[in-house]
């Protein structure tokens, strides 16, 4: 099966800065007028950064649906196609693959959706209800269930966990995801024709920039209004926040606890 990978060749960022910062002490003086149809100088620059993708190929003809890299070496994919479910490990960016779990040829529910906390501790979903869990980055092992509806899961330590379930609900999990329970259902009120009207929320997103910091994202059901959903104590609260803009926010990253985006 075909995995490609890319590289990317980044070029004057160094002086574009220096460039900068030298104009910044300089005195302002009017800007020369440029002739009607003239490209700027930006507009005829060659870019800056191109991607170059490459494959890294696996021997055996499945196809793979998830894949997660914690560092440029270390890396997993799954995948499966009714013949069989399989997790495979590379540990030189792509060069070679290992089968860490399943068999090409077997009958197992192929896995998908990865998330690590590091380079030891990663969980994929297999199926709808069941998460494989690994402690050592190469043994997985049956590592508790997951909702059947789950959007979107994370886990801040071990034990904790934090998922987006059946549109409205955010479940938490203190061990491993043996047991989930609700912390959250979002809910709004709102005026259809002139009338009030209770209605969900839909999340579709989380990411969480510190053990305990986080952040949910969706929209008000029967509406394009966006909506935030923050957490200081690990998700075990949250405060929602309505946005002013119209849209079906799909994903979101954060830097760090206050500076993020959302797509």
């Amino acid at each position: 099966m075909k995995i490609l990978r890319v590289s990317f060749l980044f070029g004057g960022f160094l002086p574009l800065i220096l460039s900068l910062q030298a104009q910044a002490t300089r005195p302002q003086s009017t800007p020369a007028k440029r002739p009607a149809g003239q490209p700027t100088p930006a507009a005829k620059a060659p870019p800056r950064y191109k991607g170059i993708w490459e494959p890294v190929n696996y021997t055996e003809d499945i196809s793979l649906n998830s894949v997660y890299f914690v560092s440029a070496q270390t890396g997993w994919v799954s995948g499966g196609d009714g013949k069989g479910g399989v997790i495979l490990n590379t540990q030189d960016g792509g060069g070679h693959w290992s089968v860490q779990w399943g068999d090409p040829q077997g009958k197992e529910v192929a896995p998908t959706s990865f998330f690590f906390l590091d380079a030891t501790h990663g969980w994929v979903r297999q199926g709808y209800d069941d998460l494989l869990h690994t402690s050592d980055g190469q043994l997985w092992v049956a590592g508790g269930k997951i909702d059947h509806y789950t959007i979107d899961y994370l886990f801040t330590s071990e034990k904790h966990g934090v998922s987006i379930s059946g549109g409205a609900a955010i479940y938490l999990t203190d061990d491993g995801g043996r047991n989930w329970a609700v912390v959250n259902q979002c809910s709004a009120k709102i005026q259809v024709n002139g009338l009030a009207r209770n209605v969900g929320c839909n999340w579709s997103k989380l990411h969480f920039p510190t053990a305990t910091t986080g952040y949910a994202v969706g929209w008000i059901d029967q509406t394009p209004i966006a909506v935030v959903g923050k957490t200081t104590d690990g998700g075990a609260t949250w405060m929602l926040r309505l946005t002013d803009s119209q849209g079906y926010p799909e994903d979101v990253f954060f830097f760090d606890e206050n500076t993020g985006f959302m797509r």
